[in-house]
């Protein structure tokens, strides 16, 4: 899992962190994180924010640019991105 931050730069551990009662994983399981995320896909078109690419919705990942809000996540909370951004994108975070 790569690393995850807050808003103020705190490292967050995604397999310890919780979502009300909830583990994070748990959460992306959640019916709540499903039609958020078909949302999120919808808004974007099904289409990488990075490279425009056109991409199924089971291969594009739901990136989270902020857990602050994690329940309760806004558009401008994520990023729609195809696993090559994804992986650049956190290539780059590790730099």
């Amino acid at each position: 899992m790569h690393e995850m931050v807050d808003r103020k730069g705190n490292e967050v551990n995604g397999a310890k962190m919780k979502v009300g009662n909830r583990t994070y994983q748990e959460y992306l399981e959640s019916t709540h994180w499903k039609v958020f995320r078909r949302i999120v896909l919808a808004f974007w078109d099904q289409h990488c924010s990075v490279c425009g690419s056109l991409q199924t919705s089971a291969a594009l990942h739901i990136h989270h640019n902020s857990y602050d809000r994690i329940g309760e996540e806004r558009l401008s909370d994520v990023v729609v991105l195809c696993p090559a951004c994804h992986k650049l994108f956190h290539d780059a975070e590790k730099k």
